[in-house]
């Protein structure tokens, strides 16, 4: 919420597990906070770029400010995201080519529920 600076993280993911692919992830949303530190510059732009099994499969420019604050957020949402297999989907966050946060949930195929 910007009026009250509180965030509320619901549906985190750490894995997520399908019976078939293609998996069509229907709304995604990624956060990234970085507090200011020491040698940081007012603004600057990075990269967030989202990997399926190390394939790049969408990147977004995101444009840091601390102007206002010492906590810069970004949010960026992703609609109807396919993953095409299992694997790793990694969502990495750079700075001038260098990697400065990442994470990476494990994407799995599981046997189908049985009726």
């Amino acid at each position: 919420d910007k009026h009250s600076n509180t965030l509320s993280l619901i549906d985190v993911r750490e894995e997520i597990n399908s019976p078939g692919f293609p998996l069509v992830i229907p709304q995604l949303f990624v956060v990234w906070v970085k507090s200011q530190t020491k040698g940081d510059e007012e603004k600057f732009d990075a990269l967030l770029s989202i990997r399926h099994n190390k394939q790049e499969i969408a990147s977004f420019p995101l444009a840091v400010s601390f102007a206002t604050s010492k906590i810069h957020r970004s949010i960026v949402g992703l609609n109807a995201m396919v993953i095409p297999g299992p694997g790793a989907l990694e969502f990495k966050v750079s700075v001038s080519s260098k990697k400065v946060a990442s994470y990476s949930i494990p994407i799995n195929a599981v046997p189908p529920a049985q009726a």
